[in-house]
């Protein structure tokens, strides 16, 4: 591990383990200045970069820490980063951008006839605690995505995938914030596999599911803890189904939360998009009448409140889906169903926005397939929910709605 020291350069590191990056005795500090990437670290397994024991943690330029993970087990996790502050006066600061990734890609089959590997992604949380800070002057980027395994054919099925986890946590208190400067992207999709490149034709291959992962964005737990982001937000826990000659894969849809709490408040100065949608997989052609498209379900966005009066605001357009789109299929489309999105302003909450938009709609996919008519059906839709409700002495100011 790494704890009170001081790096005048720029530091690169590849490990096979973990990293501890911390300052239990003393400062620590990486990079010459804020155009450079101060500190690009690659790790094989759980991970931590953290400000602690009232020391500082300080990054000059662009921190990339990546656990990205290749699947050879028959299921697959990703791995564990934490980005952090705690204790009273522990501060960390990055000058440039921040890219945190702990995907998983799942390991193909070569052989026919064998399935491929499931795997899950990762989790990232960034998060302060009492009476710390965290600061990125630059943008801040997520992502935890996990794809499934390819297969070669033979009546095997493709790997299945479900998005990781990602939180962003404000849990400083009063005075103690956790602050993004520039854009924030996250993405916790899972997208299924599919057949592999060396199958032209008859694979007898099932494509594999894809199921979103969670994203939370919070300032919660300790009163009056707040969360400034200042630009845009762009969330995506979509699920997409693999493409197959016997069947597709299902999509479903992951969860969104943004949730301020016990006096907490969340501001959010750019356009924010809040992406749950499903696509179901491509069922491709094949002799035997080909594959079926691969069904869809939407997934859950939320906005919530609890405790002592909170509040969240919205400074820029903020567009909320839950949609669902059921696969095309060279034999019958796939069947979709929309999501859930609850914006809900309660316990004592206040959610103001400057504009709102919220879907939940459902495409059923089609059976014509370049222009030929199979006589198949395409598939059936229903449509999800999608609400805005005041409720136990909270309120919503909406400049638009739609």
């Amino acid at each position: 591990g790494i704890d009170g020291a001081t790096f005048t350069t720029d530091v690169e590191a590849d490990i096979s383990g973990g990293a501890d990056i911390n300052t239990n005795n003393g400062n620590t500090s990486f990079g010459l200045d804020a155009t450079s990437t101060s500190l690009n670290l690659r790790a094989g397994a759980d991970s931590i970069i953290t400000a602690t024991n009232g020391n500082s943690l300080s990054i000059a330029g662009d921190l990339f820490a990546s656990l990205d993970k290749t699947g050879t087990a028959a299921s697959p996790t990703g791995n564990v980063l934490r980005l952090s502050a705690s204790g009273l006066d522990s501060s960390l600061t990055i000058g440039g951008d921040a890219i945190l990734t702990a995907r998983v890609f799942g390991a193909g089959e070569q052989e026919s006839g064998i399935d491929a590997a499931d795997v899950t992604g990762g989790t990232v949380i960034v998060q302060n605690g009492a009476s710390s800070t965290i600061d990125i002057a630059g943008s801040l980027g997520i992502n935890v995505d996990a794809f499934g395994g390819f297969v070669s054919g033979g009546g095997a099925a493709a790997g299945s995938a479900t998005g990781g986890t990602a939180q962003i946590v404000a849990n400083g208190g009063s005075g103690s914030g956790l602050a993004v400067a520039g854009p924030v992207s996250i993405s916790a999709s899972g997208t299924g596999g599919s057949v592999g490149s060396d199958c032209q034709a008859d694979c007898g291959v099932t494509g594999g599911n894809g199921t979103g992962g969670g994203i939370l964005i919070q300032a919660s737990t300790i009163s009056g803890s707040q969360l400034n982001l200042g630009s845009t937000v762009d969330l995506t826990a979509m699920g997409e189904g693999g493409a197959g000659d016997v069947a597709a894969g299902f999509a479903t849809g992951g969860n969104v939360q943004l949730a301020s709490r016990d006096a907490g408040a969340i501001s959010i100065t750019g356009d924010l998009t809040a992406d749950a949608s499903a696509s179901g997989g491509f069922g491709m052609e094949s002799s035997g009448g080909g594959g079926q498209g691969g069904g869809a379900t939407g997934g859950f966005v939320a906005i919530s409140f609890s405790g002592a009066a909170s509040s969240i605001d919205l400074q820029g357009g903020s567009l909320f889906q839950a949609d669902a789109f059921g696969g095309d299929g060279w034999a019958t489309g796939g069947n979709a169903t929309g999501g859930w999105v609850n914006l809900q302003a309660g316990s004592n909450g206040t959610l103001t926005a400057d504009f709102l938009g919220a879907s939940a709609d459902a495409f059923g996919g089609n059976s014509e397939i370049f222009g030929t008519d199979n006589g198949l059906a395409g598939g059936t839709a229903t449509g999800g929910r999608a609400w805005l409700q005041a409720d136990g002495g909270g309120s919503a100011v909406i400049a638009d709605l739609s």
